[in-house]
């Protein structure tokens, strides 16, 4: 228990506080008139929020607001004639039998939505109802549950071509982790002897994760469910944070003691509906994170971390040791990207001019950092301006961008964000030799890089918990402005923040990076 803080902070730096993750399903939790065919087809986890396809379906926002273009008639008329579309699956009852409580495991967290704002671009739908229904099963020995809810009001619905939309008075299914499983199915599936009752069940949770009751009421964040076995099943979007409970006129979501805390608690039912639909309608804006946001977030997991700790000291006094180390790294984490973002600053405000930067992803088909994603928030900081301004994506990630596209930009400097390679990874050579690129400004004058990132260092706002985004903007500008933050100047400041983290951490990443001297 003596660890430094480095494995924990680098952890969480590097993957984000990434547990375990879920069990992909099996045939014990198939739908009861599909589990024929889907016993076999393979399976996949399903955490993450669905990304939705850029340009698909439309939005509808319950009855008072219809689209447009919409036949009103028609779509007053499907409003009156709700259906199930509930899922049926093979439960166990509980009723009566003794419970034995295994522990909170831990859960593949992809992103931290701290506001209803951020929860809506990822969400396919967002929708307002009861529970009516709880079914316990499990997966591969794991305990999940499902859980019908009668939709009252449907706030979005972005269907793809060829579905319908889900109306008020449906009733869906939606799939949460956790729950309550027989103690010898739990039993069949681990190796060690458990002394449990085979009358008894067992009670799992993910994260602490409150279980769905009968009646109870919710605002609902949902995706489609990734596996072509839960066909019809939606989830939550963030696992659990796009589920709000709703108590009289409060609404509020479950957040874990470890976790970020929610920026919007304390909402009323008609504030959060107001605020979904004004994101819908454009009447707000999805602000990307900036990168001292970022760090504050980051710093809160830690604080966390440590007000945890303390609890236990007195049973485990080396924690406070790890304590120390937790608190001098926030401090020297803190002095360090406050130093590096002055200089970056400076540099910018300084500038006589401001190039024109794209920055484009390794993978193919190509794809470029548009105006509303947090690389364009580097670049600009950067003091250059983002060649794909005009280009926007659903949940503010890379878009498809075409060689022409590119030629009518005319960017200035291109750069490819490429940690990882394949066979079929955009590389510079593609650029420098694509005939359509010719008398493009960064091509003419071989200002093409690839920037051989390690972490997050252009995608670091999406998770909005890791100070990792210094690392692109200083990057940038070694291209950008190479006499005022040369290379030498970066190699310095990495090797400072990895440093920070662990010395010998810090010696492997700055060789793996620029190699030994």
């Amino acid at each position: 228990m003596k660890n430094t803080i480095v494995l924990v902070l680098v952890a969480m730096l590097l993957f984000c506080l990434t547990g375990c993750g879920e069990k992909a399903p099996n045939e014990s939790a198939i739908p009861a008139e599909t589990s024929e065919d889907a016993a076999t087809a393979e399976t996949t986890a399903a955490d993450d929020p669905v990304p939705l396809e850029e340009g698909s379906g439309e939005i509808t926002i319950d009855e008072s607001v219809i689209p447009p273009d919409a036949d009103t008639e028609e779509t007053a008329a499907s409003l009156r004639d709700p259906r199930d579309r509930t899922v049926p699956f093979e439960g166990i009852d509980i009723e009566g039998k003794e419970v034995t409580e295994t522990g909170i495991t831990q859960a593949d967290i992809s992103t931290s939505y701290l506001t209803a704002e951020s929860l809506v671009p990822d969400s396919a739908y967002i929708v307002k109802g009861q529970v009516v229904k709880v079914t316990y099963s499990h997966a591969s020995g794991n305990a999940i549950t499902f859980y019908d809810v009668r939709l009252d009001e449907v706030w979005a619905d972005r269907v793809h071509e060829g579905d319908e939309m889900l109306i008020p008075g449906d009733t869906i299914t939606v799939y949460q982790s956790g729950g309550y499983i027989s103690a010898d199915v739990f039993a069949s599936y681990r190796s060690e002897k458990l002394n449990t009752s085979s009358e008894s069940v067992i009670l799992q949770t993910v994260l602490g994760i409150p279980l769905p009751e009968e009646g109870a009421e919710y605002v609902l964040f949902l995706t489609d469910a990734l596996d072509p076995a839960y066909d019809g099943v939606y989830m939550v979007t963030g696992v659990y944070q796009g589920r709000y409970v709703i108590e009289g006129e409060q609404v509020s979501r479950y957040n874990p003691e470890m976790e970020l805390p929610y920026r919007d608690d304390g909402q009323t039912l008609s504030q959060l509906k107001e605020t979904v639909l004004k994101v819908l309608t454009g009447g707000i804006s999805i602000q990307q994170p900036t990168l001292e946001e970022c760090l504050e977030n980051y710093l809160a997991i830690i604080r966390s971390l440590i007000k945890a700790k303390e609890k236990e000291t007195d049973t485990y006094p080396e924690y406070k040791e790890l304590i120390g180390n937790w608190e001098s790294a926030i401090s020297q984490l803190s002095a360090f990207i406050g130093k590096v973002l002055s200089r970056a600053d400076q540099i910018a405000e300084q500038a006589a001019e401001r190039p024109r930067v794209l920055l484009l992803s390794r993978m193919r088909p190509e794809k470029a950092y548009g105006g509303d994603s947090f690389a364009s928030t580097l670049i600009e900081r950067a003091g250059a301006v983002n060649a794909a301004e005009n280009l926007t994506s659903v949940n503010g990630e890379e878009t498809a961008v075409t060689m022409e596209q590119i030629a009518e930009m005319n960017p200035d400097i291109i750069v490819i964000n490429s940690s990882i390679y394949d066979d079929n990874s955009l590389t510079k050579d593609d650029i420098l030799s694509s005939a359509v690129l010719q008398n493009v400004n960064a091509v003419k004058n071989g200002s093409v890089y690839e920037a051989d990132t390690t972490g997050l260092w252009f995608d670091a706002g999406m998770q909005n918990d890791s100070p990792n985004g210094w690392l692109g903007l200083a990057y940038l500008q070694t291209l950008l402005y190479p006499e005022e933050y040369t290379e030498e100047n970066f190699r310095e400041n990495f090797q400072e923040y990895y440093t920070i983290l662990d010395p010998e951490f810090g010696r492997m990443a700055y060789e793996d990076r620029f190699g030994t001297e």
